[in-house]
């Protein structure tokens, strides 16, 4: 079950990484990997063609509309308690991108403390914008598609569940066999209760017959 959700942007991308890359290039890189490897298989830029953007007058980003695994670590930085993000490449390795802001560090600290199950994705924001712009030829009005390049960002969607089982099921992840019954823990512990009251009853019962 979800108990708590944050939302935010990494902090840090335009800097280098913790092996001294940049963190820019490291993106784009990685991006061009999941490319590549024919990843997007909904399309870039939403799957929303150059018509489709003139005609509803659209702002997209290259890599809209897809979710990214996201890692998260804690560290320490100049003396301060810091958490790293890693972005999964293609190849199933984690780069790291940045960090958790300042601002949400608190309450990430708070949770990620409680030893609940975290899911974190995230979504790469920037490179390549394709948006419908309005240009004279030949004295008439024509619409063309332009394409923008901007920084990259990363927004993140962080999630605590206190019951992993529970979403798996969900998912389909999991089959409970014919006939099997499964308990959660505050089952097991009020049965355990119950059955111990019950011997408490019976002794008490018993001393008491033992006296008649």
């Amino acid at each position: 079950m979800l108990v708590h959700n944050m939302n935010f942007n990494v902090a840090g991308v335009t800097f280098k990484n913790e092996e001294g890359k940049d963190i820019q290039k490291e993106i784009k890189k990685t991006m061009n990997e999941y490319k590549k490897n024919e990843y997007f298989s909904e399309g870039l830029y939403n799957g929303y063609t150059n018509k489709e953007i003139k005609e509803n007058d659209l702002n997209v980003s290259e890599f809209e509309g897809y979710d990214f695994p996201a890692k998260f670590v804690g560290d320490e930085f100049q003396g301060e308690p810091c958490f790293k993000v890693y972005l999964k490449s293609y190849d199933e390795n984690y780069i790291h991108i940045g960090y958790i802001p300042k601002e949400n560090l608190e309450e990430a600290i708070e949770w990620f403390t409680k030893g609940l199950n975290v899911i974190g994705t995230l979504k790469i924001v920037g490179g390549k914008y394709k948006h419908c712009e309005i240009v004279e030829e030949d004295y008439e009005e024509k619409e063309t598609i332009e394409i923008e390049e901007l920084s990259y960002g990363a927004e993140v969607n962080l999630n605590f569940c206190d019951n992993l089982q529970d979403i798996k099921e969900e998912k389909g992840e999991t089959k409970k066999k014919k006939g099997e019954i499964k308990y959660s823990e505050s089952d097991k512990y009020f049965y355990l209760k119950l059955f111990f009251s019950i011997s408490c009853i019976i002794f008490i019962i018993f001393m008491i017959l033992k006296t008649i």
